[in-house]
């Protein structure tokens, strides 16, 4: 349970609760007529306890898909971690162990990984702590819909620089915004409008090179330059 000091006189402190308390908690754990807890302080600094419960949540995410040990899958994303950062220090989501900004960056590439290995996450808000832009890049060249993750995917413009009745082929798409959908998904982008459409899933559509256009079969005239 989570709890806010509100003042310390000698050896008593007063609590405010964050979690509502658990009566029938208590009672289980009464000893003698008593309660005892442990009092960690929480460092802002350090790894919190939405991170943590998400990196847990990630280990089973993968657990449920793969069949593996969750001890294992722990194992490997922190070698993971250590290989792409080129350290040997073994990381931690333990408090004090790593800054919040370490373990945001250690999710990110336990997500990425998820997503090129077809790994989904159960739930939609699996993915929110991550970097939004660069999600959408990952998940967009991956060929999966950015909302659900779903395949096949449509490359869907934004910005409305294409039209109707444009050979696509003759188009800089350099110039434009794009993100993969599901059809689903694509024709919901045109019935609601770009804007509410962003509005609604809090997208960040992409500005993407030649060479990524190509890579997914965006045919341009950037191809005639190259």
């Amino acid at each position: 349970m989570r709890a806010e000091i509100k003042s310390i006189n000698d050896s008593e402190v007063t609590l405010k609760m964050i979690d509502p308390i658990n009566e029938k908690k208590l009672e289980e754990t009464e000893w003698r007529g008593r309660n005892f807890a442990y009092l960690e302080l929480y460092d802002s600094r350090y790894s919190s306890p939405e991170q943590r419960k998400h990196y847990w949540a990630l280990i089973g995410d993968i657990h449920d898909h793969t069949g593996k040990r969750k001890g294992l899958i722990n194992l490997n994303m922190k070698a993971l971690y250590m290989v792409e950062k080129d350290t040997d220090k073994e990381p931690s989501v333990a408090q004090g162990k790593m800054t919040q900004e370490e373990v945001a960056e250690w999710l990110q590439m336990i997500i990425e990984w998820m997503i090129e290995h077809d790994i989904p996450a159960q739930h939609p808000e699996g993915y929110v702590p991550a970097d939004i832009s660069k999600m959408m890049y990952v998940l967009t060249m991956n060929k999966k819909c950015v909302i659900c993750q779903k395949q096949p995917v449509e490359m869907a413009h934004f910005d409305g620089t294409v039209g109707m009745g444009r050979d696509r082929t003759k188009v800089d798409h350099t110039k434009s915004k794009f993100l993969a959908l599901c059809h689903f998904h694509h024709r919901e982008q045109h019935n609601l409008g770009e804007t509410a459409f962003i509005e609604k899933y809090h997208l960040a559509p992409l500005k993407l090179d030649a060479r990524d256009l190509k890579k997914l079969g965006v045919r341009g005239n950037y191809e005639e330059e190259n």
